[in-house]
């Protein structure tokens, strides 16, 4: 599974599913559960606390955190798969972000994603799912 960076802001910015995102990345930092996030991902849930006045102490907790995850894998895609990802976002009108998750997960092989993003729904080989749902 790859998880979005949704789900971390879901906890970062204490929204609606903030609980149930936090049980599961609980499980992610026990190590029960496997997963691989991007780095991308953790740069883009950065700039989203950033740009919604998070203070600095708590965006150092947030990678804190994921640097202490025991089942966390961070899977850093290289120039190549930018360049595909563009090629890919203009090929299923989805946006850079969007593609080079996709992209993250075609490297390493995995279908499932954990997000809250539906416009993952219209990928046919992704299975999108929530957290409520591991």
């Amino acid at each position: 599974m790859l998880v979005d960076a949704n789900i971390f802001l879901e906890v970062a910015l204490d929204q609606e599913k903030a609980d149930e995102c936090q049980e599961f990345l609980d499980k992610i930092f026990e190590g029960k559960i496997k997963v691989f996030t991007t780095d991308f991902i953790i740069d883009s849930v950065i700039l989203t606390l950033e740009s919604k006045g998070a203070e600095i102490k708590q965006i150092k907790e947030f990678l804190l955190n994921l640097f202490a995850s025991k089942g966390l894998t961070i899977f850093s895609p290289d120039f190549m798969d930018k360049v595909i990802a563009l090629e890919l976002s203009k090929d299923l009108k989805i946006d850079f972000e969007d593609s080079l998750v996709l992209v993250a997960m075609k490297a390493l092989k995995i279908k499932e994603l954990v997000s809250f993003d539906s416009d993952f729904d219209k990928i046919g080989w992704v299975k999108r799912i929530t957290p409520d749902k591991i």
